[in-house]
C-alpha cells in the first residue's frame, strides 16, 4: 500500500502539516538534523518506524541507508527511555501545537512551549518555487494525474504567464469538448 496515503489516512491530509515539515521530507538533502525533526514529527503523531521509513524512501529521492539507519536509531531511543521527559518537539497534527516527545510512562500531551509565532501550513505554504514540485510529486504519489495548473507553473515560472497559459489550456479544453 502507498505510505503516503497511509500516513494521510491516521494523521490527516498533507495540508495540515507544517510547510516546513513537507519541505523536509520532499525536498531537502537528509542531514541528522533534518531527520531528526521529520522522524520526530511522524513519530511523535504515531506512525511506526516501518511506515516512516517507506513513507521518507518514496517522497525524498535523496535518500539512502543511512536516514533509515538514524529514523531507527531515534524511535529505540525514544521507545527506550521511558522516564525521561523532553527527548524532542513535534508538532502534533490532531492537537494542532507543539508537544514534547517524553518517555512513554510521562504526560504525552505535553505543550512543547517554543518561539515559533507563524507557521504555515500545507503545500501551499512552501516557498513558491518549491510548491509546485512538491505538488506535482504529492499527486503522482496519491496515483492522480498532475492537473494543468501545477505543470504550468513548474514549466513556465512566472505568475503572468502561468495566468495566459492556464486561459489558453481552458479555452483549448472547452473547444475539444463541443
Amino acid at each position: 500500500m502507498n505510505p503516503l496515503l497511509v500516513v494521510e489516512h491516521r494523521l490527516d491530509t498533507i495540508d495540515t502539516w507544517p510547510s516546513y515539515k513537507i519541505r523536509f521530507l520532499f525536498l531537502i538533502s537528509p542531514r541528522p538534523k533534518i531527520i531528526k525533526k521529520i522522524t520526530a514529527f511522524i513519530y511523535g503523531n504515531g506512525i511506526t518506524l516501518s511506515l516512516t521509513i517507506r513513507l521518507y524512501q518514496i517522497c525524498n529521492d535523496k535518500y539512502t541507508s543511512p536516514v533509515s539507519n538514524t529514523m531507527s536509531n531515534l524511535y529505540l531511543k525514544w521507545l527506550r527511555n521511558r522516564f525521561k521527559p523532553h527527548m524532542f518537539h513535534y508538532y502534533d497534527v490532531q492537537h494542532r501545537r507543539f508537544l514534547w516527545i517524553n518517555g512513554s510512562s510521562l504526560n504525552q500531551t505535553e505543550t512543547a512551549q517554543l518561539e515559533v509565532t507563524v507557521m504555515d501550513f500545507g503545500i501551499g505554504g512552501c516557498y513558491s518555487q518549491h510548491a509546485a514540485e512538491i505538488r506535482h510529486k504529492v499527486l503522482k504519489l496519491r496515483g492522480k494525474r498532475s492537473d494543468v495548473t501545477v505543470m504550468v507553473i513548474r514549466l513556465v515560472g512566472s505568475y503572468v504567464q502561468c495566468i495566459a497559459m492556464i486561459r489558453i489550456q481552458i479555452f483549448v479544453l472547452l473547444f475539444l469538448t463541443k
